[in-house]
């Protein structure tokens, strides 16, 4: 089994939310074309085409829609993991006079 990086199922994700490589470049600080790319990768590790033309639109394929939820539930759990800490605990602050 080859090694997925996060940051492709967070591409993923936001791609089957989206609908759209320009607006996921958008949103993740991308180029287009890097986009496309980081998709042709899905696509072959998943061996699903994942998005679809429809007209002058792209759609989820079934197969990506039924994993959009499994693809979040990764990403909550490697971030549960990842950042265990993470909440702010006003209580626990030093305050400093400036």
């Amino acid at each position: 089994m080859k090694p997925t990086d996060l940051n492709l199922l967070h591409a993923l994700d936001i791609l089957i939310e989206e609908q759209s490589v320009g607006r996921t470049a958008e949103r993740l600080g991308l180029s287009p074309p890097s986009v496309s790319r980081l998709l042709a990768r899905a696509r072959e590790i998943m061996g699903d085409p994942i998005l679809v033309r429809a007209g002058r639109e792209l759609v989820a394929t079934e197969y990506a829609r039924t994993q959009h939820a499994r693809i979040r539930n990764i990403i909550a759990e490697a971030q549960d993991v990842l950042l265990p800490n993470t909440e702010l605990h006003l209580d626990r602050l030093m305050w400093t006079a400036v």
